[in-house]
């Protein structure tokens, strides 16, 4: 019950690591990990299914014996595991790295090991896997016990259920890097399959119309709390001179009549002895009726986890539409169906989106780079701000997304500054942090290698200037009740500022990484760039983007070998004709050569 896998974060770290120039990564399976494991603690005994009986327990009626490996299905079965892995793991070298479960690192082969469960991923040198594999299954000079039973390794492709895709790409810089694609296409149209299947078993027939962005517009307006509390006639409260309608003011009264009604009957019913009724009465349970209105909610459940897995392993764009969903499962509304119906839509025509990544710099010159951003009372029933976080690699040729994150705040916030000081605590205490613990262990010894003393510094972007100041000055007096509302400290963030792990930014609004996690976007355009951000792309339009790319790129080269000629010492004459029907434009080599528009005006 103690066992700790490695998290998404840290395999999406192994790949960045690992796409680095002159590195690799390599992936493998140990066979039938667990029974690799001895089992320890209380003596479990256990029965032999009859075929497994050796024959001089024939006669005995359901013999049991002691269980000495950990078998699967043993609830500690894990953990021993896991102890056995760590325990190998650190005797041939590999160093366990602070605050990363099943995460360590070989300073002198400078290998990168993810264990998550039995798959094990290792990046690093190209020269130096081998060696690190052959580590890994080396015997034990301390206990004597062989090593661990791990299958062939291999280039890195589906992990986790995600297929992951390592090609080059080349940037506008003119560097070539190494790109990682992250492909659940699959995945994704089986999530598609359970939404029609489980919508046709209530009834229902699902037709899934093409959908630009996962939201439908959310208005205020319409919320319970902007909405006109009614039409008609009004009448004004005499304490708060407030205008309620008289049909509401009407249903209220009725409402409270009710109430009270209920509450004398059932005083009357509990009153009654002897009689028996009340007891029938206790035995008697009455279904609740679902409402009509609300036809997903027995089903959304079911939908919503399955797709979080794709959210949060390779498509970071559908992060805020299932967390805000999954709020409500609970108190489900005929609004929740339309948007979870929305999502399946816009997941079903862009299941074929990639979220990619490239490193195209030395390990030394990359860095964390963390996004934060909040909106402002976003959620149109609870009026609570949402939280967002991007984490990523970045350097001057790369960008590698590493986690992203969504959550709907604790407590309504009165201003936006003060939403923005809550996604900055929650950021930097969930994800940033963290991550400088990894990327010290990853990435120390490569700087101090290339002369740089100054340790690994993680790069905070925000877009509000106002929450900036605050987090420099440490004083905030008109947000005092931060502390009981919101259980955020604004002199743990100033002090964490202060430090030199971390440097704050103002980043500009339209590079805010953060924005696709916290707010419904509506507009296409807006959309498709805030998806860019974190690296989701349709790999057409990529392809695309580079296509155009190289192109510019030959016809600066043309211009480039232009400018390098001699000059021509007379100019070519050119038809009357040529001349009056184009107009020439200035010269780009430099001599006296007329350009022309037209390329089938030809001179003589």
């Amino acid at each position: 019950l103690g066992s700790c896998p490695a998290t998404m974060e840290a395999a999406k770290a192994a790949d960045a690591y690992g796409l680095c120039p002159g590195y690799d990564i390599e992936q493998a399976d140990a066979e039938q990990a667990y029974v690799q494991a001895d089992l320890k603690g209380p003596t479990t005994w256990v029965s032999l299914p009859p075929e497994a009986r050796p024959p001089e327990w024939k006669g005995m009626k359901r013999p049991v014996c002691p269980l000495v490996k950990a078998l699967y299905g043993h609830p500690d079965s894990g953990t021993f595991w896991e102890e056995t892995c760590d325990n190998h793991c650190k005797e041939q070298g590999f160093s366990p790295i602070k605050d990363w479960p099943s995460c360590y690192f070989h300073h002198e082969l400078r290998l990168f090991l993810v264990i998550y469960v039995d798959d094990f991923k290792l990046a690093g040198p190209k020269g130096n896997l081998a060696e690190g594999w052959r580590l890994l299954r080396t015997k034990s000079l301390v206990t004597g016990e062989k090593g661990l039973d791990i299958e062939e390794p291999a280039p890195i492709g589906r992990y986790l259920g995600c297929l992951h895709e390592v090609t080059e790409l080349k940037l506008p810089s003119g560097v070539t890097a190494r790109c990682m694609t992250y492909n659940m296409q699959d995945f994704l149209e089986s999530c598609v399959d359970r939404y029609i299947d489980l919508a046709d078993k209530q009834g229902y027939t699902m037709k899934l119309k093409k959908a630009d962005t996962p939201f439908i517009a959310e208005d205020q307006g319409m919320s319970l709390q902007g909405q006109p509390n009614g039409e008609g006639e009004a009448v004004q409260c005499p304490w708060c001179f407030g205008d309620f309608s008289v049909t509401a003011a009407l249903k209220q009264k009725a409402k409270e009549h009710i109430n009270t009604e209920a509450k004398r009957a059932a005083k009357d019913w509990k009153s009654k002895k002897g009689n028996g009724e009340a007891k029938k009465g206790k035995e008697e349970k009455t279904e609740a009726v679902p409402d009509p209105n609300q036809k997903l909610q027995v089903i959304a459940a079911k939908v919503l986890m399955k797709i979080l897995y794709a959210a949060r392993m390779a498509r970071f764009d559908l992060l805020r539409a299932v967390c805000h969903l999954a709020c409500f499962i609970s108190k489900w509304t005929e609004e929740c169906d339309r948007k979870l119906h929305r999502l399946v839509s816009y997941i079903k025509h862009t299941k074929h989106f990639r979220m990619v990544g490239w490193i195209g710099d030395a390990p030394e010159i990359i860095l964390p780079h963390l996004y934060a951003d909040a909106d402002f009372a976003g959620c149109t029933s609870t009026q609570r701000s949402t939280n967002g976080h991007h984490l990523c690699i970045r350097g001057p040729n790369s960008c590698f997304p590493l986690r992203g994150g969504s959550r709907r705040q604790g407590s309504v916030a009165c201003s936006t500054p003060e939403a923005e000081i809550v996604a900055a605590y929650t950021a930097l205490k969930d994800a940033g942090l963290p991550a400088i613990s990894l990327w010290e262990a990853l990435l120390d010894a490569y700087r101090k290698r290339a002369g740089i003393m100054s340790p690994v510094q993680l790069q905070f972007h925000k877009d509000n200037q106002a929450m900036i100041q605050v987090m420099k000055s440490g004083r905030n007096p008109t947000m005092r009740h931060m502390g009981r509302t919101h259980r955020v400290s604004i002199a743990w963030l100033h002090e964490r500022f202060a430090e030199n792990d971390v440097a704050l930014f103002y980043e500009e609004t339209y590079r805010q990484a953060a924005d696709i996690y916290t707010k419904a976007f509506d507009n296409v355009d807006k959309w498709r760039q805030a998806c860019w951000l974190i690296g989701i792309v349709d790999p057409m339009a990529l392809l695309g983007q580079i296509k155009q790319q190289d192109e510019e790129d030959k016809i600066k080269a043309e211009a480039a070998k232009l400018k390098e000629l001699p000059p021509t010492q007379d100019p070519i004459p050119v038809t009357q004709a040529a001349a009056e029907k184009q107009e020439a434009i200035p010269p780009c080599c430099g001599g006296n050569v007329l350009l022309y528009q037209k390329h089938d005006l030809v001179p003589p």
